[in-house]
């Protein structure tokens, strides 16, 4: 009897060292993947994700360096050069500074409405070495 609970123990340990050996590659593998896909080198991003009951909606992901702000407006100039103006509202959750001119940023909104959400990521360095826009 001892000798079966053995031989089951060192079997299922076998399995299991066996399935973490391979799993590990595949799991580093999609990590890395969407790290890269959503990571600090997105510019942007057009997903369509189900909202339930069968239908869809269009949300965009966008990340710049912000130009102008007004209560209503967020202009972005992206990294490839296209310059791409942003409806924000009162409910727009902004995350760091609410000063955003100078900073770069990344916003997540809705195709037909205003942003809900903009991260604050780092203040962008003019060429001349000193900082852009007002703390």
């Amino acid at each position: 009897m001892a000798r079966k609970r053995f031989g089951f123990l060192v079997a299922a340990l076998v399995a299991l060292n066996l399935f973490l050996w391979l799993a590990a590659p595949a799991v580093a593998l999609r990590q890395s993947l969407l790290s890269r896909l959503l990571g600090p080198q997105l510019v942007r991003l057009e997903a369509i994700v189900s909202t339930g009951g069968g239908s869809t909606a269009q949300v965009n992901a966008d990340r710049g360096v912000v130009t102008a702000q007004t209560p209503t407006q967020l202009t972005l100039q992206e990294i490839d050069g296209r310059v791409q103006q942003i409806p924000i509202s009162s409910a727009t959750r902004i995350y760091g500074h609410k000063n955003l001119q100078g900073w770069r940023v990344l916003v997540i909104w809705p195709a037909s409405g205003a942003a809900t959400s903009v991260q604050a990521e780092v203040r962008v360095q003019s060429r001349t070495g000193s900082r852009v826009g007002n703390r």
